[in-house]
């Protein structure tokens, strides 16, 4: 399933659900459509079984993505739990899934705590700008929070 990437001026949403990407477009003018970073499954496959929770924080108006764990601490200190957006790999593999490409990248997560923001990409080169640029873009790299599918 396709990641698709949508941002709205200052933070990004990501879904795997087409409906919900095409209601977001719709119905909020300000998001904009960024196109797919990544490709997960939808239930467990193997090595590729680390569940991506989406988590909100309303008075930020920021979604969070994130692992089991942390989702948990999340909850209690008074973020809301919106589900799991797919599954991908805590480390590169190769042959997974015969539906899917074998080439896998780091989906990284950043955060900018000036406008509070997190925001995550699997495109390398992008990465490599924007931490060659933390005064210009001010986004903190917190690393790979897993692999996701190229394509």
């Amino acid at each position: 399933m396709p990641i698709y990437r949508m941002f709205n001026g200052i933070g990004h949403f990501y879904t795997t659900d087409k409906a919900e990407y095409q209601h977001v477009i719709k119905t909020f003018s300000n998001f904009k459509y960024e196109g797919i970073s990544g490709y997960v499954v939808m239930s467990p496959e193997g090595s590729v079984n680390v569940s991506i929770h989406r988590s909100y924080l309303r008075w930020t108006d920021d979604h969070l993505y994130g692992k089991e764990a942390e989702k948990n601490v999340l909850v209690k200190i008074g973020w809301s739990y919106e589900g799991i957006i797919g599954y991908c790999s805590g480390t590169p593999q190769t042959n997974m899934s015969i539906d899917m490409s074998t080439d896998m990248s780091a989906w990284v997560r950043f955060y900018n705590p000036t406008v509070l923001q997190h925001f995550m990409t699997n495109n390398q080169y992008e990465v490599s700008v924007i931490n060659a640029n933390p005064k210009i873009f001010g986004y903190n790299d917190e690393g790979p929070l897993c692999y996701v599918y190229d394509n």
